[in-house]
């Protein structure tokens, strides 16, 4: 190295400069690379070798914002070819998967900066984008926008359509981006194609930016200058996108097809190559061979981009009678001769279900929670879409944030339209005072489900009572329609007695009542019960029900005085009395019954967590009147949802493995006390998580090794990073099973070998060097269970890499060949002790 230097002091040059960076990152020297690499980067501002090898020694020194910009800051050179800015793309990617959430924290300066600013005399380009039941990934998609569009400035309005979100959800939209104009779209205007009308014949200013409510952006940069130029290029070229070729993930980049271009000044963008017949397909083949593509696309997308609002008003309203509108809107687009570019590189992503996530249901995505279809199936609905209103009514479908299943399955057979009422999840609740004083005395142990269930109906009185409706119809998610429903509920509409408080249109029966009559398709009767006869020969349900205003208000005074004391449906049985019940026959609805012995699909009867607290700690006068504050009905109190726990995490380079190593994790370890070693812990992110879900079991242990070091040579406990590590560990619900050594793994294995300490699984990210990670995992070895499993993080797709991980891995298991074999190969490598 002092030659080196020697040498660069006597011959200044850009190879001499280089050959010192590359030689202190072969000696590990990372962060010291990292100094004399930019010191000499700024004397030698065109070379990119010398920015490249500075970029690697940031990335090892998990200085990955920066390694990121090294990179970027290299492909803003004009002559590059296509082989080195894909390398620089390639090595730039390993960084990207680091900082992704870098922007999405709040900015209030930025946004009163919005809010503040005057309406252009002149203006020019409108943000848009829709939102559906989704905030925290509005938020996020909000949030990193904001701090990553340089040019913000040049948005003169901002307008925001939202399909049916919360009330809760909407006032925290309000809040937090002041700056919007907010389209809340009834029931009867929901729908994606729907919401893109309203913007289409809202906005009047010549362009167009808009996005949908789950991106994420990461790049700071001049978007709206950007995409200007772009669509300046050419006429035909109508929409700018921020990401090439439609790109949602990083893992897209190798995305091929486009052909380069680039703006007077300079700006580098790519025109999408579509192929609408085969010979184009035949002559993209033969150019890209077959590498994935979306050459089948035509040209236009709802994804981030700036666009010409001419083009909407040429082309016309979208079609809302069809799923897949966008296809369609697509193909008028292209066939008029437009074209769609794209910026060059990836810039943001996407957080919702990924299109190659389209059959998987377990991800909800905006369609599933607003009970549309999306690619397929409309039409079929629309034929059968005649739905029926009830005059001054409101028909609320009581559904769980997560059954969206059950959504989508009511959706495709309602005869009746409807507004989603979100369920109240009594697994959320906070066991408060006033929740003790609505429940005194029940006989189901507070549980879970049935307090949820309940809560969900109080709250829809208490809505009722205080509104100008006469009535509200209240339906379940599981709830089937009798074939001739509308017909049957319009007779009992017109037939209502005059005092009635509540109707139900399908109960369960007790067997020996049930007959066929219930389920015949006559115009029903009304048949006024008693409570004796309620009790005797109806077992309850509250899947089908119409309430009048006047009994919402009698309900509510009964369960003041008397309390929860059974499940809702029976405090309505128990109620009879106070209110005029009738009940239907035949039945309207019906829901299977949950009988002992039966399997039925149920978030209330099986779910068996007590809300019941111990002691309630506040004078219990303070809730006299249960449902009421100030002689009001108000249960807000009761509806307090347990806190959530603010960690403070950076990055999350751990979330993806906990849909992969991770369940092999607890499929391997579950019903069983586990000890696990943590070589490197940075932030407690894996740490809490595994303790969380591998060590609930009372035995097992989590031990901890990380220096938290700041340079090559200093290790102090007091960095920001332990800082946050600190905050976060004492939020772990496991925390007693937790032991930390703030020292190096070289010097705390061997201590650990001593104590002969033995471990289920050893988890190994720390010094990503490939000697420390052969000693981390040859002291391993000396401390690995039969049957134990040690994972190795960070250690990539290439077997045959020459530097970290990967080297280290092949060494051990080629020192030990018959003692473990391979589970998992993927970004972290798992391997099993035999």
């Amino acid at each position: 190295m002092e030659n080196l230097v020697r040498q660069f002091n006597e011959h200044p040059s850009e190879q001499n400069g280089y050959a010192i960076v590359r030689n202190l990152r072969c000696m590990n020297a990372h962060y010291t690379a990292v100094l004399i690499g930019q010191f000499i980067s700024n004397l030698y501002p065109e070379s990119i070798n010398i920015r490249s090898g500075t970029a690697i020694s940031a990335y090892y020194s998990k200085q990955f914002r920066l390694s990121y910009d090294l990179y970027s800051k290299n492909l803003d050179f004009a002559n590059l070819t296509e082989e080195e800015i894909k390398q620089i793309k390639h090595n730039r990617h390993f960084s990207t998967n680091h900082i992704t959430n870098d922007y999405i924290h709040y900015n209030k300066e930025l946004v009163d900066q919005i809010t503040s600013r005057p309406t252009s005399t002149v203006p020019i380009i409108t943000f848009t984008i829709t939102s559906c039941k989704r905030f925290d990934l509005f938020e996020k998609t909000m949030n990193s926008f904001i701090n990553c569009c340089i040019d913000l400035d040049r948005i003169d309005y901002w307008l925001c359509v939202d399909d049916n979100s919360s009330p809760e959800d909407k006032k925290s939209m309000q809040e937090k981006y002041p700056f919007f104009t907010f389209y809340w779209k009834n029931p009867s205007e929901k729908g994606h194609p729907q919401s893109m009308n309203i913007i289409r014949d809202s906005v009047k200013t010549p362009y167009i930016f808009h996005m949908e409510d789950d991106w994420k952006f990461f790049h700071r940069r001049n978007y709206i200058s950007d995409c200007m130029e772009v669509l300046s290029a050419d006429p035909s070229i109508g929409q700018c996108l921020i990401n090439k070729n439609y790109a949602e993930t990083i893992g897209d980049e190798s995305t091929v097809g486009g052909l380069r271009a680039v703006t007077k000044r300079g700006i580098k963008f790519f025109i999408h190559e579509y192929t609408p017949d085969q010979t184009s397909k035949d002559a993209f083949t033969s150019k890209y061979n077959n590498n994935r593509n979306c050459a089948y696309w035509p040209h236009f997308s709802f994804r981030p981009s700036l666009l010409k609002r001419d083009v909407l008003i040429v082309l016309g309203p979208y079609n809302e009678e069809i799923s897949h509108f966008e296809m369609e809107y697509s193909h008028k687009y292209a066939n008029k001769g437009y074209k769609s570019c794209f910026l060059d590189g990836i810039f943001c992503l996407h957080t919702g279900r990924l299109t190659s996530q389209r059959n998987n249901k377990e991800i909800p995505n905006a369609y599933d929670l607003n009970g549309e279809t999306q690619f397929s199936g409309k039409e079929e609905l629309l034929k059968k879409k005649k739905r029926f209103d009830i005059p001054k009514a409101k028909t609320y479908v009581v559904n769980m944030d997560a059954r969206a299943d059950r959504m989508k399955t009511f959706e495709n057979n309602t005869p009746i339209n409807y507004e989603r009422f979100s369920a109240v999840n009594g697994n959320l609740l906070k066991p408060s005072t006033q929740l003790q004083r609505i429940f005194e005395g029940n006989d189901y142990n507070m549980r879970a489900g049935m307090v949820g269930c309940a809560m969900s109906h109080i709250k829809m009185y208490i809505e009722l009572v205080n509104s100008d409706l006469d009535m509200f119809c209240v339906i379940e998610d599981d709830a089937v329609f009798s074939p001739k429903f509308v017909e049957q509920l319009k007779h009992v509409l017109e037939n209502l007695p005059e005092n009635w408080d509540l109707v139900y249109i399908g109960h369960h029966l007790y067997p020996p009542y049930k007959t066929d009559a219930h389920s015949s398709e006559g115009l029903p009767i009304l048949e006024k019960w008693d409570q004796q006869r309620s009790r005797q020969q109806s077992m309850g349900g509250t899947f089908g029900y119409l309430i009048s205003k006047e009994g919402a208000r009698k309900l509510l005074e009964f369960i003041n005085t008397t309390g929860m004391t059974n499940g809702i449906d029976t405090v309505q049985q128990k109620a009879i009395g106070a209110i005029d019940t009738y009940y239907c026959l035949p039945h309207l609805v019906f829901s299977d019954c949950v009988l002992p012995g039966q399997k039925v699909d149920s978030d209330i009867q099986f779910n068996m967590k007590s809300l019941t607290m111990t002691t309630i700690e506040s004078n219990p006068e303070e809730y006299k009147d249960r449902l009421k504050k100030d002689g009001v009905f108000n249960v807000d109190d009761a509806l307090e949802i347990v806190k959530e726990r603010h960690f403070q995490y950076t990055n999350d380079w751990f979330g993806r493995n906990i849909n992969i190593s991770m369940k092999i994790l607890k499929n391997l370890f579950q019903n069983k006390p586990v000890k696990v070693l943590e070589i490197g812990t940075h932030e407690g992110r894996s740490s809490i998580w595994m303790l969380e879900n591998l060590c609930k079991l009372s035995g097992s242990t989590f031990t901890s090794v990380d220096p938290y070091c700041t340079d090559d040579t200093t290790s102090p406990v007091n960095t920001e990073t332990y800082k946050r590590f600190a905050h976060n560990i004492k939020l772990c619900t496991e925390f007693e099973k937790f032991n930390q050594f703030i020292d190096y793994s070289y010097n705390i294995m061997p201590k650990l070998i001593e104590e002969k300490k033995v471990y289920d699984i050893i988890y190994l990210d720390g010094s990503h060097l490939t000697p420390d990670v052969f000693q981390d995992a040859m002291h391993s070895h000396q401390m690995i269970e039969s049957g134990g499993i040690i994972l190795f993080d960070d250690a990539g797709f290439d077997e045959n890499k020459q530097d970290g991980i990967m080297p280290a891995i092949n060494q051990f298991l080629a020192k030990y060949p018959d003692e473990y074999k391979v589970l998992l190969k993927e970004w972290q490598w798992m391997i099993q002790k035999i």
